[in-house]
């Protein structure tokens, strides 16, 4: 997603060891798989609707999500969000980032020269939304707006137009990231950390990601590093004495430092912790 300033090992699922992962995942009980990469966007990898269409059809996947800068799509990726609805399938969700209405405030938000890449992708997907024949087409879409303004207050362009059709389509908007977010205090951009954050993180409960070599992280969001490593994917027992660490840690308010540095906190509420069965003995302690 944001790697600007941040040296990383680069780390690629084969796609034969991501279906692997996803049988292990949901034997292990997770029914919502997210791809978004750390670093880089879905459609860089060539086999990226490949594995779209196995979560598509997975029995025991009940939703399949991911975030893109929507830089890389070929045809069929920008189709696959499209149909992502279609034939009573309503379990994909997409996340598209908003980084800027022109070259200049998509470089100041990206530090790449990519805008016109972005809104002739972004056109592509609205007519593809329009020849359709079913209701609402890009339901499925949400509009992340991080370039700095709401959509409110997005300068009127040419992409702002087409963001405008894609809402008629039944895209969503949502203004929650306005600005960057800063990796856990990786990189010194976005809002400033909460000083006074109580209680527990709902990355924590939803958001736990897997690296290629099936290392299991807290935080799949910004724990580039394994700062917040739990179990590995491949273990019989996942959510074991470190895993119960983390979440009292963070009910005692005692935060890992990259907790204590992310800009991006959001105090779980006991409805997230509904689905999920081993969460439930803590659900009083969440205020």
């Amino acid at each position: 997603m944001q790697s600007q300033g941040i040296p990383y090992e680069t780390q690629t699922f084969s796609t034969e060891r991501f279906k692997e992962i996803v049988e292990k995942a949901t034997e292990h009980g997770f029914t919502e798989i997210d791809l978004t990469p750390h670093v880089g966007d879905i459609f860089d990898d060539p086999d990226a609707v490949e594995r779209l269409q196995y979560l598509k059809r997975h029995p025991k996947v009940e939703k399949y999500s991911f975030a893109t800068h929507l830089l890389s799509p070929d045809i069929e990726g920008l189709c696959h969000i499209v149909h992502g609805s279609l034939g009573g399938d309503d379990k994909l969700w997409v996340d598209i980032s908003v980084y800027g209405w022109d070259k200049e405030s998509y470089i100041r938000q990206t530090g790449v020269d990519r805008f016109n890449d972005f809104l002739e992708n972004f056109r592509q997907l609205v007519f593809s939304g329009f020849v359709m024949s079913n209701v609402e087409p890009l339901s499925s879409v949400n509009l992340y707006m991080r370039a700095g303004v709401t959509f409110d207050d997005f300068p009127e362009s040419e992409l702002k137009n087409y963001m405008k059709d894609a809402i008629t389509l039944g895209a969503t908007v949502e203004n929650d990231e306005v600005s960057n977010l800063n990796w856990g205090g990786k990189i010194d951009q976005g809002k400033e950390p909460e000083e006074d954050r109580k209680g527990l993180c709902v990355h924590l409960v939803i958001h736990n990601g897997v690296f290629p070599d099936g290392d299991m992280t807290m935080c799949c969001c910004w724990d580039t590093f394994k700062e917040l490593q739990f179990a590995n994917i491949d273990d019989i027992e996942i959510f074991n004495e470190q895993y119960w660490k983390f979440i009292t840690a963070h009910l005692a308010g005692n935060y890992p430092d990259i907790c204590k540095n992310c800009n991006d906190f959001y105090l779980a509420s006991p409805d997230d912790l509904d689905d999920y069965p081993h969460l439930q003995k803590i659900k009083r302690l969440i205020k």
